[in-house]
């Protein structure tokens, strides 16, 4: 993200202790965010799908952004939400949540819903 007084780099990371410690140690400024991390299948309309659980759920979006890609065709999805425990309940992140097996098995979209109306 960029403004006049500063950028802005956003990044998940496995050791959050470590990567502390070495951002402390260069003397860069950095803040903490509690973000969601979920597996999406790698196919067009899997993130606005997830958009829509949420939006259904009433759990804003901050923002999101994903991988560009991994291993097994699926990506990795990161969203800032209004409600991390709620969002991850609602996507089946929770054992025994039944959201996971209809977010795995959604077919593909109508390309067409993705289209602006043409005017005339």
């Amino acid at each position: 993200m960029d403004s006049h007084e500063h950028n802005v780099l956003r990044f998940t990371v496995d050791e959050v202790d470590r990567t502390r410690q070495v951002l402390k140690g260069l003397s860069i400024p950095f803040t903490e965010t509690e973000v969601l991390v979920a597996d999406l299948r790698n196919q067009p309309g899997e993130l606005a799908h997830v958009c829509e659980i949420l939006g259904a759920e009433h759990i804003n979006i901050e923002y999101a952004y994903c991988s560009s890609g991994s291993r097994n065709g699926k990506t990795v999805g990161i969203f800032k939400v209004s409600n991390t425990a709620k969002a991850i309940k609602v996507l089946g992140e929770a054992p025994n949540n039944s959201m996971r097996r209809r977010l795995q098995q959604r077919p593909l979209r109508n390309r067409q819903s993705y289209q602006p109306p043409v005017r005339r």
